[in-house]
């Protein structure tokens, strides 16, 4: 299925926030799910769904795990089934953040739905960003 120009933008957003937020003095492995990545660049499945970016940096623990949703694909089944995976993964690992872009009008929405996962999953303690002030 082909991406809408919306979702390629929020993309872009998270991979222009992870670069930023990444340490300097850090390597990393910036992995993104676009229609122009190489099927071998593209992030690793965490229980059966792939995220739009992963980012670890090289010899580190923290794990970034950015996923872009327009506002009208983030109550499906599919993106609450994905967002409880990521938090369970991040969970699992030492440290790690879920960072989640969606347009301006969508943000307290998407605030809403991964609380109440997180409740759900007791995954409370898994560090989330929710970018703001993006189109859509």
């Amino acid at each position: 299925m082909a991406e809408s120009r919306t979702h390629q933008i929020l993309v872009e957003r998270l991979v222009q926030w992870m670069q930023r937020n990444i340490s300097s003095s850090d390597s990393a492995v910036l992995l993104v799910d676009s229609p122009t990545t190489a099927v071998g660049n593209k992030p690793p499945a965490i229980s059966g769904y792939n995220p739009d970016v992963f980012c670890r940096p090289i010899g580190g623990e923290h794990v970034l795990i950015g996923e872009a949703k327009t506002a009208g694909d983030i109550e499906t089944k599919h993106s609450r089934d994905q967002f409880r995976a990521f938090l369970v993964y991040l969970k699992q690992g030492q440290s790690g953040t879920l960072v989640v872009a969606v347009p301006w009008r969508a943000v307290g929405q998407v605030m809403s739905l991964i609380r109440f996962l997180q409740r759900e999953t007791d995954t409370m303690g898994v560090k989330t960003v929710f970018l703001d002030k993006l189109p859509g």
